[in-house]
């Protein structure tokens, strides 16, 4: 039986979302274990829709070694605490990802200051920075511009790049984007056409696809068999089962931040 690894697994209530949702570590634990999860990388909701400090500081309650935090950065310009302030905090902190959501305030990454920064900065000690599109209409198809985004992605070759958005009902522009790119990877959730699994797999590589259940937005029971029943060769599966957002932590190295 394959065991699972969360790209993205929400914590805290949220327009749209399904009824089990998680709001609590308990709550995430019990998810998990009842759908073969073994580890996740966790944000909160509040951090993706609104206020990301505010989503951040809910995450330090966080206890179990299963679960790793992804904390969001506020893009603001005027924030007082600096971007390398910032990544450094998250850092002490365990954090293992970075995520921003380009759709809260309509951004172009390419132009803003402290994106740019941050973004070398996860370059240079190879940590995965997600960006979650998702605005306030809820349920909007095909929100990535995903020829902007490969272009961003490669400003930042080493850098390791995740998007999600919450349905990508054309598939062209997508296949572009992963055409264009070595370093951008996608959500399996995102993907909802037929054997999208398996022809990213055999044109791109195995390893641009992460699993997770899909919430706070989808039913987790969804994306397991999307998984458990491709037509691909076991390693492949357990890859995008679990190894390949393994191998993208297993890259980190901030140990010059801190020194």
């Amino acid at each position: 039986m394959l065991k699972f690894f969360d790209a993205l697994m929400s914590m805290g209530k949220t327009n749209n979302a399904f009824p089990s949702t998680p709001g609590t570590e308990a709550e995430i634990l019990a998810i998990m274990d009842h759908y073969d999860v073994s580890r996740a990388m966790v944000y909160h909701t509040v951090t993706r829709d609104a206020a990301p400090d505010e989503g951040n500081e809910e995450l330090l309650t966080l206890t179990s070694p299963r679960l790793s935090m992804l904390w969001g950065l506020e893009t603001a310009y005027l924030v007082e605490e600096s971007v390398y302030d910032f990544f450094k905090r998250a850092v002490s902190h365990g954090v293992k990802g970075i995520l921003i959501n380009p759709c809260m305030v309509r951004m172009h990454l390419e132009k803003s200051p402290r994106v740019l920064e941050l973004a070398k900065m996860m370059e240079a000690v190879h940590m995965p920075l997600y960006l979650v599109y998702w605005n306030h209409l809820g349920t909007v198809d095909n929100v990535i511009d995903w020829y902007d985004l490969a272009d961003f992605c490669n400003m930042f070759p080493n850098l390791p790049i995740i998007a999600w958005e919450w349905r990508a009902r054309g598939n062209r522009a997508l296949f572009d984007g992963l055409a264009l790119t070595k370093n951008l990877h996608v959500v399996l959730t995102s993907l909802w056409q037929a054997q999208s699994l398996e022809a990213i797999c055999d044109a791109f590589g195995t390893h641009r696809v992460l699993f997770s259940l899909g919430l706070p937005h989808l039913d987790p029971g969804s994306f397991q068999a999307c998984v458990s029943y491709a037509d691909l060769p076991q390693k492949d599966k357990e890859a995008v089962a679990f190894g390949n957002m393994e191998r993208l932590l297993a890259d980190i190295d901030v140990k010059g931040v801190l020194a």
